[in-house]
């Protein structure tokens, strides 16, 4: 048997009552004067038998409904799952294009601080012969350039960590003047080198705010790093605390260049590549803010900076303070 011959036999078989009760009213009708009884029968069969397919088609009709909704459903589940896929590898290539430019910032600056150290340790085993002054001169350097190297790989954890969650917050109640004090003091010898300044604005007041005091610290030492990082010689940093409704805000002002209208738009993010270049040739690898930016986040803080080209900057970064 066809499935065609299949179908139409299962159909029979459904509505075989309903053929029934139309065979006996052909019957009826085809007498010329059938008895009043049976034609009671008659029209009570139709009408159960029209009652019976009345129900049957509200039933599939239902069902039909039903089944409608259930693709209806179905069909934005499917789109849903469509987008969510989409961005999910809109994701998964921006995640591969910013590795990607990881690996090649590591790489380019990684390349020339190792080289200037692999240098001068080759001329000491060459030179054995060289001065004291010398040999320390090339121990310097090559410390310098492996204190580079450390703040590189250093930036590039830190935005692993911040960016993966794995990096653990402690938020309790400090004293930011202490941790000022300390970052201040650590740049002194970094600044004198420069033949720079670094001046603290110590509030005589008690100061008690909310944050993490390690990710305070960090975020200092990179405001401060930056700031005689890109000032001249003989300019002045200065660090200072100012109260707002709710927050403390730590200020650096720094005699650099300024910034222009285009620096600020990419300020804070990864790998920003601003208009300004360090003075002292010191390795800058557009980290530092974006990481300043996050840490400030994660105390339920924000970051800003007033800065005109020409005439220096203020980058400061507000957190909340404790309420006695």
């Amino acid at each position: 048997m066809s499935k065609k011959e299949q179908r139409e036999r299962n159909y029979r078989d459904i509505f075989r009552r309903e053929h029934e009760i139309l065979s006996k009213a052909e019957k009826l009708s085809s007498q010329e004067s059938p008895e009043p009884s049976e034609l009671r029968e008659g029209f009570a069969a139709l009408t159960r038998g029209f009652q019976r397919l009345l129900d049957t088609a509200s039933k599939m009709t239902r069902i039909g409904d039903s089944v409608q909704r259930q693709l209806v459903d179905t069909q934005r589940e499917l789109r849903k799952a469509l987008r969510e896929k989409e961005e999910l590898n809109k994701h998964l290539t921006e995640l591969a294009a910013e590795k990607d430019e990881y690996l090649g910032f590591a790489a380019h600056d990684l390349r020339n601080p190792l080289s200037n150290v692999i240098m001068g340790l080759e001329m000491m085993q060459d030179h054995v012969e060289m001065s004291r002054e010398e040999w320390q001169g090339i121990v310097s350097d090559s410390t310098d350039e492996c204190r580079r190297m450390l703040e590189l790989l250093s930036n590039l954890l830190d935005v692993n960590r911040i960016e993966t969650g794995s990096m653990v917050w402690e938020i309790r109640e400090f004293c930011p003047r202490e941790a000022a004090s300390l970052v201040v003091e650590n740049f002194r010898k970094r600044a004198e080198k420069k033949e720079q300044t670094i001046e603290f604005d110590e509030p005589e007041e008690p100061i008690s705010a909310m944050g993490d005091p390690q990710a305070y610290l960090q975020i200092l030492e990179n405001l401060i790093s930056n700031a005689l990082k890109y000032s001249p010689v003989g300019s002045v940093t200065r660090v200072s605390f100012h109260r707002s409704v709710g927050f403390l805000r730590t200020e650096v002002r720094d005699e650099g260049p300024g910034l222009t209208s285009e620096d600020h738009k990419n300020l804070f993010g990864k790998f920003a590549r601003l208009s300004a270049r360090p003075t002292g040739g010191e390795n800058s690898v557009g980290l530092g803010l974006a990481i300043v930016k996050s840490l400030a986040e994660a105390m339920h803080g924000r970051v800003g900076c007033w800065s005109k080209l020409g005439e220096g900057s203020v980058f400061y970064f507000e957190i909340p303070v404790h309420e006695q």
